[in-house]
């Protein structure tokens, strides 16, 4: 193994340990319960769970299935018992993309797209779709169509679920990919994130599908088939930038990853060269592609684009915020201010410039690793319980249990900061064991770590909120799954050690 990628593999057990211990911590002020809970269920799963699940025997493919379609019954039924409002930028993309389908382009907030052009692909996504609903059914208004949208929500989350269930398919045994897919399932976030159609949804489904044709490009001999692969991860992988441009850390993760396992043959660099052509060019392709038809659909004018549109370093300020480094109104308020683009980009610099100045190298480390870490990974539904808070139809006895500040909210809690806290010892156990091992089970796995640490490196300088942790779920449950795995290898293995002790003590004393 390399050093760089024992650096990094280094880096992301150190970062996640802290990551880790700030959980802990914030659990315990949220949820005394909830933490002293976590106690037996951590001991239950190292130390109960792996006996128990060996003698269990039964068909894992037809257990999946009863697993998934329980999960569809409990999706469904939470959406229409916590049906929400339209609100925040979901609510803006819902509307507009409704009248754009409804022919009333003249109602169409042009300004909010040119403010914030990352959302300006969704739009015309959702108001193809609105198109095609209303096609069939012309009399539905927005609020039916925001219905629409939460089929479509509930149809990416659950086939996200079967990425899930099908990439570990191919990387681990029957039984693990079914326990890996049982710990997808029972990860809160996707309920409460199903029926909100943003970026977040599409941006989750579509690394879900990059991680798939990767781990299948990977395992499969033909080349045909690996070519088609390849070619096909590169369209996926540039629908995926225009969505959530995060997305695209998963690609810089794996081209390093394949790089950095490349060893000394003329025939592995030229191989190596041909699946970087045959992804980054459909990449390039598709995203310029998307371009022509976003400028086409929205005509958005150079002139409006350059009073309002946001620069970067607008986000990269609001991460430096003293706080949370979250979203702040002073701060939206001060960029709208500057009259054009390079006006808003000169005065934002400045702004980061001052508050670097007065954080210093110990503040600054301190903001990123202390509330800003805190809001960004330790919420054990992903800010799932905030914006389910947001705007309710009505107030339901669901709504009281799942919204933040809900009567029993406190109940489910119970149930959330320990599994969360759960996934998080496996994040810090898969990076521990990685660095510890002398082979590598599977490059999966290192890209997948590499992608969490290279989306912890982006948040610590941009404006932070748990939601954008949504998308990199997938990469999550997967380096989670692998990591209890392995916890519960060196617990058996230490195991079998101490018996083989024993019976040569015994031996010895015959």
């Amino acid at each position: 193994m390399c050093k760089l990628k024992r650096i990094y593999q280094a880096l992301f057990a150190v970062i996640f340990s802290i990551v880790m211990l700030q959980v802990l911590l914030v659990m315990l002020q949220k949820s005394l319960a909830g933490a002293l809970l976590f106690v037996p269920v951590i001991l239950s799963v190292f130390l109960l769970l792996p006996k128990q699940l060996q003698k269990l025997t039964f068909h894992y493919r037809r257990a999946w299935l009863f697993l998934q379609l329980l999960s569809i019954v409990v999706m469904v039924f939470e959406m229409q018992k916590m049906e929400l409002g339209l609100s925040w930028d979901w609510g803006a993309v819902i509307e507009n993309a409704y009248r754009y389908a409804a022919g009333q382009n003249d109602e169409v907030n042009l300004r909010y797209f040119a403010t914030y052009p990352n959302n300006q692909f969704w739009l015309v996504c959702m108001s193809t779709f609105f198109k095609g609903v209303l096609a069939f059914f012309p009399e539905f208004g927005v609020h039916e169509c925001k219905l629409a949208s939460t089929v479509l929500g509930g149809i990416l989350t659950q086939a996200t679920l079967l990425l899930i269930y099908q990439s570990a398919r191919l990387l681990m045994s029957e039984r693990r990919a079914f326990w890996t897919g049982a710990l997808a399932v029972f990860f809160l976030p996707f309920y409460y994130y199903a029926q909100i159609a943003y970026t977040d949804v599409p941006g989750m489904f579509a690394l879900a599908l990059m991680v798939y044709l990767y781990v299948f490009a990977k395992k499969t001999e033909n080349c045909k088939s690996k070519y088609i692969c390849l070619i096909l991860f590169g369209c996926v992988a540039g629908i995926a930038y225009k969505i959530k441009v995060t997305t695209v850390i998963f690609v810089i993760a794996l081209f390093i990853e394949e790089f950095l396992n490349k060893k000394v043959s003329l025939e592995k660099w030229r191989k190596f060269a041909v699946c970087v052509f045959l992804t980054v060019l459909p990449l390039l392709a598709t995203v310029k592609g998307l371009d022509l038809i976003v400028d086409h659909t929205l005509s958005i004018s150079e002139e409006l684009s350059d009073e309002l549109e946001f620069p970067v370093t607008h986000w990269v300020m609001m991460g430096l915020t003293p706080g949370s480094g979250g979203y702040n109104e002073k701060d939206v308020k001060y960029t709208h201010e500057q009259p054009d683009y390079a006006a808003k980009k000169k005065a934002n610099i400045e702004i980061i410039r001052r508050r670097i100045q007065r954080y210093g190298a110990a503040g600054l480390l301190t903001h990123i690793f202390g509330e800003k870490l805190r809001h960004e990974w330790c919420k054990s539904v992903l800010a799932g319980d905030y914006y389910g808070a947001k705007h309710p139809m009505r107030q339901t006895r669901t709504w009281e249990l799942l919204a933040g500040g809900g009567k029993w909210h406190w109940i489910l809690q119970l149930y959330s900061w320990p599994y969360y806290a759960m996934l998080i010892v496996g994040l810090v156990l898969a990076g521990f064991s990685a660095f510890l091992e002398k082979t590598e089970r599977s490059s999966a796995f290192s890209v997948s770590r590499l992608t969490l640490l290279g989306i912890f490196l982006f948040l610590s300088i941009w404006e932070c909120n748990s939601r954008y942790l949504v998308c990199f779920v997938p990469v999550m449950i997967l380096t989670a799954s692998d990591g209890l795995t392995q916890g519960w290898r060196l617990l058996a293995g230490r195991k079998e050690k101490r018996q083989k002790e024993k019976s040569k003590q015994v031996s010895s004393a015959e």
